[in-house]
């Protein structure tokens, strides 16, 4: 997907942040690693996660995600497979939204 068609994905489909919605975007080389997120003070509802490339996502790419209220998060210095970057986070937030601690 291009930067142009992701703007217009994250204009059409995401556009305002809702209390409710934590939004994750994996990044392999991510400074916030997932274990040091905080604990929203309103129980959120869902979380909607981005996971990209195995590379990770451009410079940017990264930038529309966080102008979308996405925080990057990274699972550790070892970039993961795609599918299992996935099956690793949807695991995550099913237990974050379940009020578990990450």
């Amino acid at each position: 997907m291009s930067s142009r068609h992701l703007a217009k994905l994250l204009e059409s489909e995401w556009a305002t942040p809702t209390p409710d919605t934590q939004r994750w975007v994996g990044h392999p080389a991510g400074d916030r690693h997932i274990w040091d997120l905080p604990k929203p003070a309103a129980s959120p509802q869902q979380v909607v996660l981005a996971v990209g490339p195995e590379g990770g996502w451009s410079p940017r790419e990264l930038t529309l995600w966080e102008s979308h209220g996405f925080t990057p998060i990274t699972l550790g210095p070892r970039t993961l497979r795609t599918d299992v970057a996935c099956i690793h986070l949807v695991g995550l937030a099913h237990h974050y939204l379940q009020g578990g601690a990450l």
